[in-house]
């Protein structure tokens, strides 16, 4: 009964092995695994490291933030503009004519830097969408085409960066993953950093 119980045990080990994706591989007479003919159809990819390590979305987000740090410079230098006229307001007589316009146009030029921040903040989160999106479809097209060459059906994101203990929503992303564990070798990450980077690199060559 015991003997029967673990041959059972054994043989839902095989199958979860074989719902797993992983093709299992020949084995030689020995009963050593044949490199040559065995697969593995589920790979990973770290994606935030490929954000973190692309070359091109970088380069992107620099240039991005350096068009926020002179909209706030430009904001900056308005709302100096306009404190500087309320200083002027104060000088002048209470409940007069010209205080009431000077008051006036400083409450107009504060609504419309307020508004016009407004309008920045908008454009340049959309902005920065765009670039996440774009530098995600490239990555998307680089897995499937090296997916495609490598005979590889299924791509699963992971992440391999240590969870900040400081940071609870870090520790407890790091906690629901959906892999737990996995050979380095089915990490394919590396290999996409460097195909997109490559790629970044032959753009910028031929822009030249």
């Amino acid at each position: 009964m015991a003997r029967r119980r673990i041959l059972v045990v054994l043989a839902g080990a095989t199958l979860a092995l074989g719902l797993t994706g992983y093709a299992l591989p020949h084995r030689s007479a020995e009963g050593a695994p044949d490199k040559n003919s065995g697969r593995r159809t589920i790979v990973l990819l770290d994606v935030n490291r490929v954000y973190k390590e692309n070359s091109r979305f970088k380069a992107a987000m620099v240039r991005l933030q350096a068009e926020v740090n002179k909209a706030e410079a430009e904001v900056k230098r308005q709302k100096e503009k306009v404190r500087a006229e309320r200083n002027e307001v104060e000088k002048l007589p209470g409940g007069s004519d010209e205080r009431n316009k000077k008051e006036d146009l400083a409450n107009r030029l504060e609504a419309a830097i307020a508004a016009q921040v407004q309008v920045q903040k908008k454009a340049f989160i959309r902005e920065e969408a765009e670039i996440y999106q774009k530098t995600y479809h490239e990555l998307t097209s680089q897995v499937e085409a090296y997916a495609r060459a490598n005979g590889i059906e299924v791509v699963l994101r992971t992440s391999r960066t240590t969870a900040d203990v400081s940071k609870p929503d870090d520790v407890l992303r790091e906690i629901n993953q959906s892999i737990v564990w996995s050979v380095v070798d089915v990490d394919i990450t590396s290999i996409i950093i460097e195909r997109l980077n490559r790629r970044a690199d032959a753009s910028a060559e031929d822009s030249k």
